[in-house]
Formats: C-alpha cells, sequence, structure tokens
C-alpha cells in the first residue's frame, strides 16, 4: 500500500474512533451521571455515533483487508504509530479520570469539606463517581 493511502486510512480511523468514543462517553454521562441532559446534546452524540462509526468501521476493514494481503503493510511503522498512538490516546484519559476520582474519594474520606448536606445534593457523589467511571471504563475497554 501506497504511503499516502496509509496515513489516509489510519488518520480517518484514529479520528472517527476517538470521536464515536467521546460521543459514547458523553451520552453515557448524560444519561447516566447527569441526569437526562439536553435533548440537543443527546441528539448530537447519537448523530455524532450513527456517522462516525461506520466511517471507522469502512476505514478499518479496508487497513485490515489490505493488511491480510501484504506483508509489507503489516509491518508498516505507521501501522504500529497507529497502534501505540490510540493506546495512549485512550490511557491519558483513564489515567487522568482515575486521578479525579480517587482525589473525589478522599475527599469524600475527609468528611466532604464545604460540601452542601441538603436533600437536593444527596445523590452528587454518586454522580462525579459515575462520571469518572464511565470515561475509565469505556477508555480501559478500547
Amino acid at each position: 500500500m501506497n504511503t499516502a493511502r496509509r496515513w489516509y486510512i489510519y488518520l480517518v480511523c484514529a479520528i472517527s474512533l476517538q470521536a464515536v468514543t467521546w460521543a459514547v462517553i458523553a451520552l453515557l454521562r448524560n444519561l447516566l451521571a447527569s441526569g437526562g441532559g439536553g435533548v440537543a446534546s443527546i441528539a448530537f452524540q447519537i448523530a455524532t455515533i450513527i456517522i462516525a462509526l461506520p466511517l471507522f468501521l469502512v476505514h478499518w476493514l479496508w487497513a485490515q483487508r489490505l493488511a491480510a494481503r501484504e506483508v509489507s503493510e503489516r509491518e508498516a511503522g505507521l501501522r504500529g504509530l497507529y497502534h501505540y498512538g490510540m493506546m495512549a490516546g485512550f490511557l491519558g484519559p483513564v489515567i487522568a479520570n482515575a486521578y479525579s476520582l480517587f482525589a473525589f474519594l478522599l475527599w469524600l474520606a475527609a468528611d466532604r469539606p464545604g460540601y452542601h448536606t441538603e436533600e437536593a445534593y444527596a445523590d452528587a457523589p454518586v454522580r462525579v463517581i459515575l462520571y469518572h467511571l464511565i470515561a475509565i471504563m469505556v477508555c480501559a475497554v478500547l
């Protein structure tokens, strides 16, 4: 496979997979952690998934088919760069959300200084924990 086509395929795969990932995370956060979110926000996330997921699948299957045919494609440096780059791209948010979750749990363990105890804020810790766990789980899977 020529270099320009290889760059095109892996660049489209990377962008579309990141778009799908963050749309799924935002959708789950809106539905589970923030109590519903706005209709326009949920519609945008679903639209992003509907558009970007087939785009990723077409290009990824194209890359896999070309890699199955050519040994040079399987050994291409750009293919390895794509894989390691995507792993790093998912590991960064996992680390950031794990740090924030751990900091919040320590804050809860320290009797929540400055935290409101009214009934309206009773489920706030669960929402914050879900907010971070959703990103950690989705990125860890990918």
